[in-house]
This record gives structure tokens, C-alpha cells and sequence, in this order.
């Protein structure tokens, strides 16, 4: 994984060779933010409550602002559709644009992106690839079997 930092804050956090990975830009974390980031996601992985995020960089749009405060709000262990995510955000039949900014999570497992499935119960795509999201989704209880 990559993280880089920017203006105090963790502007992205990316599996290398992931879809819409930026390559560097900012810095690597050598910082408060680095550390708050790894004892995050050492706490996931070993099933432990989980300590203070990061202070994660503001999103570039209002939109992709509300969807990663939606995003942050599904619990480990439950699911939600692009639809019902469309319908929170005030914009029902955005369904597709909620997709878009999903996609574009550029903070991968903190912002949990990967708990968003397809309406049809398919687990739908993740920028790092179908095998980490039913890794994820499993990791956490939200699913029982490996299924795509």
C-alpha cells in the first residue's frame, strides 16, 4: 500500500496498480498521519476496536463530500447498495454518479467503499479488484461465502 500525505492530512491511501491509482503525488507519510494509519489498519485486520482515523484530506466536490460521510456511517459487517447510498444522498435516481465517486475513494478500507455492492446483490467492482473486496467483505462477517 501507498500513503501520501498532504497539508497535515492523509490525502490517499492506494494498493499499488489499483484502478485510478495516481501514482505519487504529495508526499509518502513520514508523519502523525502515517502513524494514526497504520495503528488503524493494524487494529482492522486483528479485529480490535479501532483507534482515532487519520485526518483524511477534504474531498474535491460537496457530492464526493456527502458520499464519503455516507460511506463512512456502514457499519463492518453490513452492506449497502449504490442505489440506496443515491437515495441517502438526497439524489435518488444518481445511482450512477454515486458509483463514480465510489470508484474514486481514494482512501481504500478507511473509507470503507468496498461494503457498497450492486442492487441485484453482486458485489460490484472495487478499484483494487473483486478478489480484495470479497476478502474484505468476508473479513468483516457481511459475508458468509465467497461468491462475485
Amino acid at each position: 500500500m501507498l500513503m501520501l500525505c498532504r497539508d497535515g492530512c492523509l490525502s490517499g491511501l492506494f494498493f499499488e496498480g489499483q484502478r485510478f491509482f495516481p501514482g505519487p503525488q504529495g508526499a509518502e507519510c513520514a508523519s502523525l498521519p502515517a502513524q494514526l494509519t497504520t495503528a488503524w489498519l493494524d487494529a482492522y485486520f486483528a479485529g480490535h476496536p479501532l483507534p482515532p482515523m487519520p485526518p483524511l484530506l477534504p474531498a474535491d466536490t460537496a457530492f464526493r463530500r456527502r458520499i464519503r460521510e455516507l460511506l463512512l456511517q456502514i457499519p463492518a459487517g453490513r452492506t449497502t447498495t449504490y442505489a440506496a447510498l443515491a437515495a441517502a444522498a438526497g439524489c435518488p435516481s444518481a445511482a450512477r454518479a454515486v458509483a463514480n465517486a465510489v470508484a474514486h475513494n481514494p482512501f481504500l478500507i478507511l473509507v470503507p467503499c468496498h461494503r457498497v455492492i450492486r442492487s441485484n446483490g453482486h458485489l460490484g467492482g472495487y478499484a483494487a479488484g473483486p478478489s480484495l473486496k470479497r476478502s474484505l467483505l468476508l473479513h468483516e462477517g457481511a459475508l458468509s461465502v465467497c461468491y462475485s
